[in-house]
């Protein structure tokens, strides 16, 4: 349901400004059930912050990684799927100079 361009962003951010405190507020009440002490409830939000930047950082990689690897299954497994494509690269190759 594209209504206008910016709908799926405003979606987002409107699910974000919901999600996000609520996961906040999540590990605070886990970290205060878990140990009874609202420092190791801090350091879970902290922690619940970090692992989110971190997934942030390595979900590109991560997606890039699962491509290679499945080219490469393909590669070996059905190489007459991937030989045109080889074929062209080699010959767009072979025109640059250089």
């Amino acid at each position: 349901m594209d209504l206008y361009i910016g709908y799926a962003t405003t979606v987002k951010m409107l699910a974000g400004m919901i999600t996000f405190p609520l996961a906040l507020w999540g590990a605070w009440k886990l970290g205060r059930w878990l140990a009874h002490d609202p420092v190791w409830a801090g350091l879970a939000v902290l922690t619940a912050i970090l692992l989110g930047y971190f997934v942030e950082a390595f979900q590109d990689l991560f997606r890039k990684f699962t491509i290679n690897r499945k080219a490469i299954k393909a590669a070996t497994s059905r190489p007459h799927i991937l030989e045109p494509l080889f074929r062209q690269r080699r010959e767009i190759l072979s025109r640059i100079p250089g």
